[in-house]
């Protein structure tokens, strides 16, 4: 419990510490899988699902998730966070380009070195219609900052300031939420050490999905190609583009989301499953089913 801060020196310290366990867990055991030896392919939505996001400031849904009301301060908080990063990378321009998937734009781009670009004076239109190249590049640069852990091409940089409050932030909403954060890594977790592969296909557009993942520490954990944002082509034209990639033999999950994504995965997939997430419980319930066998 608590209210919206805690900011003396020992308790940043304790959120970093906590944000920095929960990071090197997982480095432990991520690695690469050759699609021949991936067993199941879990379909991943973010909110309600890998993260608790509506349901922080709903007061109805804060209710049914049995959520610390004082939750709320601390998501605004994020929420704050979040709308200034999306400045920082110029969602408001690129807004009107969404794309599906970080490399939907790939044959438009140059490859030139971004280095040599000044991205604030890179116009994404030409003569009244969409300069493709410019906008790809931008993807590139944002496709690259999101999975840079330092340095000057990292989304941290563009935080500057805020990272420490970031990390309270996030300790707050995990402490807040029974533990969600941790629960949806426990998962995560399992997924990986029983040969699975977990995707993200969000019912929202890219670069707020990337950022959403940036902020709340998985971008460790789903590369920018992992992730689908079906808010442009829907979520039965990204689920057909996983399930060309990963064969339509696999078996698939849909974890999170309504019960229709179930039926939009059927269309392309006959093995499938819906996993609802109803509240922390349902998470690490599922991580110890996925541990035994048992799903």
């Amino acid at each position: 419990g608590g209210g919206s801060s805690f900011s003396s020196t020992s308790s940043v310290d304790k959120a970093v510490k906590w944000a920095k366990q929960m990071d090197e867990k997982w480095a432990v055991c991520a690695a690469e899988r050759p699609i021949s030896e991936i067993s199941a392919v879990y379909i991943w939505e973010v909110d309600e699902a890998l993260l608790p996001y509506k349901s922080l400031t709903d007061e109805k849904m804060l209710k049914d998730y049995d959520f610390d009301p004082n939750i709320r301060h601390v998501a605004f908080s994020v929420e704050r966070t979040l709308s200034f990063l999306l400045t920082r990378l110029w969602w408001r321009e690129l807004e009107r380009y969404d794309q599906p998937h970080c490399n939907s734009l790939l044959p438009f781009d140059d490859n030139k070195p971004l280095s040599t670009y000044k991205m604030r004076r890179e116009s994404l239109m030409d003569r009244g219609r969409p300069n493709y190249c410019n906008i790809a590049r931008r993807l590139r640069w944002i496709r690259e900052a999101y999975g840079a852990h330092a340095g000057k091409e990292s989304i941290a940089t563009l935080l500057s300031d805020r990272v420490s409050r970031l990390a309270e932030d996030l300790y707050q909403v995990n402490q807040m939420s029974h533990r969600w954060l941790e629960a949806a890594r426990e998962v995560l977790l399992s997924i990986q050490k029983a040969g699975g592969m977990s995707i993200i296909v969000s019912g929202d557009k890219l670069v707020p999905t990337l950022t959403k993942l940036y902020l709340y520490r998985f971008n460790s954990i789903f590369t920018p190609e992992q992730v689908y944002a079906s808010a442009k082509m829907g979520k039965a034209w990204c689920f057909e583009q996983i399930v060309k990639h990963y064969g339509p033999t696999t078996k698939y999950y849909a974890v999170g989301g309504s019960q229709n994504v179930e039926t939009n995965l059927k269309v392309v997939s006959g093995k499938c499953k819906w996993i609802p997430i109803k509240s922390t419980d349902s998470l690490w319930k599922l991580a110890e089913k996925i541990d035994k066998n048992q799903l």
